[in-house]
């Protein structure tokens, strides 16, 4: 008999979330009433479900259960809310950034991000700001804004990554400051990876880095001669499984660069995000939580590395555009004498 229950009410709860992606007008009245349902799994999935309606009369259901202190779906409201974007649940969220419950505060977190635009994405940074010392809301925070675009994040995460005991919180933490980087998801992949297809995918990405770095004409010859055996040196350290080496290799060549760039008399605006990448190599190396993460050493500072060399491989594509557009702007003068 439990068991027979227990299959109705899975039912029951998958039917919810198939209601919510049906698109129909009927839908949205049989969610809101199964927020009621006797079952708390049956409760969560409408809430999500609702989300996913895109309906402005889901919006005033899933502010009452936000806003009641004895609703146990209150995290999945706010998050349904973050979804649906409509204007009556944006301040019931910024208000919930506040509660005493840490689910609700995460849920307004991501539900804000969610909503997305540069207003939220400000409004969440001067939250960062305001909590940098709340342990529980952090990483969420740090985990939104970096898939928000938000490069401010980087250095006080990586100040920040001594204060959390959790491998797994820490782990986290830097898949987002790459995220923030411009790396995408690559942390986490290469952390997915057994010993063997990690050593080999980590060797290729230096390789790549220095073929990008040799070739580059926005540095001069001697740089990248000079990043050449940097990168030498990372590899065999690489090989030799020798962290130690390999990091201090990769501050050289990151000194390096950006010495380079600085003698070239380049605009700050034009390599910003390269020196963003070397601040965040430095202020990495500069944890001692690091030094339990042996995994995550090598591919942060391999992940590092890598997009110094695609930035400065993407800096000599924009200068080659600029000179096409100048070219372009001198035929057409030339047509017009």
């Amino acid at each position: 008999a439990v068991y027979n229950i227990a299959g109705r009410e899975e039912r029951r709860a998958r039917a919810a979330l198939s209601l919510g992606r049906s698109g129909s007008p009927l839908a949205v009245e049989q969610l809101i009433q199964a927020l009621a349902d006797a079952s708390p799994v049956v409760r969560r999935n409408a809430a999500r479900a609702l989300g996913e309606t895109g309906s402005p009369e889901a919006t005033q259901s899933l502010v009452k259960e936000l806003l009641d202190g004895e609703s146990d779906i209150r995290s999945e409201a706010a998050e349904a809310l973050g979804r649906l974007g409509h204007q009556g649940g944006i301040d019931p969220l910024i208000d919930s950034l506040d509660d005493v419950d840490p689910r609700v505060r995460i849920s307004a977190i991501r539900g804000l991000s969610e909503i997305g635009g540069q207003e939220a994405r400000e409004l969440l940074f001067w939250y960062f700001g305001e909590h940098l010392d709340d342990s529980v809301t952090f990483p969420a925070l740090v985990d939104v804004l970096s898939h928000m675009g938000d490069h401010r994040v980087v250095k006080p995460t990586l100040q920040r990554l001594d204060h959390f005991h959790s491998a797994a919180v820490r782990l986290q933490l830097l898949n987002s400051t790459c995220h923030s980087l411009g790396a995408g998801g690559e942390f986490y992949r290469l952390l997915s990876y057994d010993e063997d297809r990690r050593a080999s995918t980590l060797a290729r990405l230096l390789r790549r880095a220095s073929g990008a770095l040799a070739r580059s004409a926005a540095l001069d010859v001697e740089v990248r001669e000079q990043t050449g055996e940097g990168l030498d040196r990372m590899r065999r350290a690489h090989d030799a499984e020798n962290l130690d080496w390999m990091e201090e290799a990769a501050l050289q060549v990151a000194g390096m660069v950006r010495d380079g760039l600085s003698a070239t008399g380049r605009r700050p605006y034009e390599v910003l995000s390269i020196y963003l990448v070397i601040l965040a190599l430095e202020t990495f190396l500069g944890c001692r939580a690091r030094m339990d993460l042996p995994e995550a050493r090598e591919i942060f500072v391999a992940v590092c590395i890598s997009r110094i060399g695609r930035l400065v491989a993407e800096l000599e594509i924009s200068e080659s555009t600029v000179g096409e557009d100048s070219n372009s702007l001198d035929d057409s003068n030339s047509l017009e004498e």
